[in-house]
């Protein structure tokens, strides 16, 4: 620390060095008293005027000290000011999960692609004379789309199939996911019912739903409340037209519920038990021609081998039983369904089919449940085959009939019975190969090639990916 000439160390110091500098040499024996005494006094008037001279120049000093000061603080106070330096925005996160997936700095927005390509070939034998079915390639499905979140309560899906010559839409809706449990969707999308219909055809065990499905209703344009708890579901939707029906008459409406419950469910084994059934009234324009028909469980079949016709109808109702299980790689399924249309000029008739099947994974894996859809889920490898390992394989067998005749209506009757395989190379791809054995009973008057009966054989590989 710098010492001040107001010191009094500092101050001691100086005096004794000028009287040092001003007592003489030889002050000697010879000097009297008197001068002496004059000596000390002359000595001491110096000290008093230097001591003056000294605080004099301590007063200029300070005082150049404190000018200085404030030229430092002019100075200081003429330089800007540092400012924080700008924050720097967070980038928005790009992840992946089976598809790019881009996420907000927040958190609280994202957008994944969704997409499926499944290729098809199929080749036919018949056992009836003088008729030859359908065989070739086929897109089952070449589907392209978007999902996401839009903050903390809000979800919307966009999902467009461009498989066909036209561009069909699938999902495209707006869900509000609140903390109440209850979301609300907004719409176009899946009615639910039944358990098949409502898992996904990349999840399905084989390459074509059972043939009861065909009482099932498409996507189309409604609104839904759906919640779920601790191994139960439940779902209730009100729903119009698909989209780009045109009427000339106001549109029909129909009111889609479904309930479920899993007393078992977790990795390796699920009980699921459901119901699903529907009230469907038809405007004048849609119910004109009311019509059910189903294909044999080949895609590449154009003619329908049970067909009800088309019907005038007022309305149609329709209800599925629902069960599942699995216990490690085995996995049981089965439904029942039955279907009750109000004819306008006919008697009212009945239709009903079923269908139950079995799978095993050979390599071990399960059928993954999805305890909040009440639906099956993808399929994850053990040893995925890009990662060294086999991926997994998986048998399975399903029998399936359907009954279209009842009363005036002879819409035929169709048994399938079909053997599978997959493998899973990963969780995003899948090859199949299906056998389908088809058995049909019906008028000849209605249904094609002339035949009252037909039989023969599909024989089906698929190519999947999806994501």
């Amino acid at each position: 620390m710098r010492k001040t000439l107001n010191s009094p160390s500092v101050r001691a110091g100086i005096l004794l060095a000028l009287a040092s500098m001003s007592t003489p040499s030889a002050a000697g024996e010879n000097s009297s008293l008197e001068e002496l005494r004059a000596l000390i006094e002359q000595q001491a008037a110096q000290m008093e005027t230097m001591k003056g001279r000294l605080k004099e120049l301590e007063q200029r000093l300070t005082a150049g000290d404190d000018a200085a000061g404030d030229v430092t603080s002019e100075a200081a106070d003429r330089s800007p000011m540092p400012t924080a330096p700008e924050a720097t925005p967070l980038p928005s996160s790009i992840a992946w999960k089976g598809a790019p997936e881009i996420t907000s700095p927040d958190g609280a927005f994202t957008a994944k692609l969704r997409g499926r390509v499944l290729g098809d070939a199929w080749g036919t034998s018949s056992r009836m004379d003088d008729v030859q079915y359908p065989a070739g390639a086929t897109l089952r499905a070449a589907r392209l789309g978007i999902e996401g979140r839009l903050g903390p309560v809000f979800r919307y899906k966009f999902e467009g199939d461009f498989a066909g010559d036209d561009v069909t839409v699938k999902d495209a809706y707006l869900q509000y996911a609140g903390p109440s449990g209850w979301a609300i969707t907004l719409g176009n999308q899946k009615p639910p019912f039944s358990l098949e219909h409502m898992t996904g055809l990349p999840r399905t065990t084989f390459m074509e739903r059972a043939l009861p499905n065909v009482f099932a209703i498409s996507e189309t344009l409604g609104a839904s409340v759906a919640t779920a708890g601790s191994g139960w579901t439940f779902a209730l939707g009100v729903y119009g037209e698909t989209p780009g029906t045109e009427l000339d008459a106001p549109e029909g409406h129909s009111v889609v519920g479904r309930a479920s419950f899993a007393p078992v469910y977790g990795e390796d084994r699920v009980l699921h038990l459901g119901v699903s059934g529907y009230d469907r009234n038809m405007s004048s324009a849609s119910g004109a021609g009311f019509r059910i028909r189903q294909r044999p469980e080949i895609r590449v079949f154009g003619s329908r081998l049970v067909d009800t016709g088309a019907n005038p109808a007022d309305s149609a109702t329709a209800m599925a039983l629902e069960f599942a299980g699995t216990r490690g790689p085995f996995a049981v399924q089965g439904e029942y369904m039955r279907s009750d249309v109000d004819y306008r000029a006919l008697p009212d008739a009945t239709f009903g089919g079923a269908y139950l099947q079995a799978s095993w994974f050979l390599t071990g894996e399960n059928r993954p449940y999805d305890v909040k859809k009440a639906a099956f889920g993808r399929v994850k490898p053990n040893a995925p085959f890009d990662q060294g390992g086999r991926g997994a394989i998986e048998l399975a067998a399903r029998f399936s009939t359907l009954d279209l005749s009842d009363g005036l209506i002879e819409g035929g009757e169709e048994d399938n019975f079909t053997l599978g395989i997959n493998w899973y190379p990963t969780a995003y791809a899948r090859i199949a190969f299906n056998w389908v054995y088809f058995d049909v009973d019906g008028n000849a008057a209605t249904m094609p090639y002339g035949q009252a009966a037909h039989s023969g054989h599909g024989f089906g590989a698929r190519a999947q990916v999806d994501w």
